[in-house]
């Protein structure tokens, strides 16, 4: 199946996905960051690691490469990464 908006994807999947990306009440820069760090999303855990470079392991196993850090926002801090961190 090819997604061409997010309107393709069910809320509850949609909603999942996306908690996944959420980090609640902390402000983690990138120096907060360390080997097997795990950082609990509001979807669940994740792992941080960044012997090699920068990476985050979801719970499928997925490596996403964080590809730049530290952006402020006003609710907080954004670290870009090269892939959708998916759910269980």
């Amino acid at each position: 199946m090819v997604i061409q908006s997010l309107s393709d994807i069910d809320e509850p999947t949609l909603k999942a996905t996306l908690n996944h990306h959420l980090i609640e009440d902390t402000n983690a820069l990138s120096t907060d960051l360390s080997d097997n760090l795990q950082l609990n999303t509001l979807g669940g855990p994740i792992t941080a690691n960044i012997t090699g470079g920068a990476t985050i392991t979801d719970g499928n196993n997925r490596i996403s490469k964080i590809i730049a850090v530290d952006i402020q926002a006003t609710n907080g801090v954004i670290h870009v990464i090269d892939k959708v961190i998916l759910p269980n």
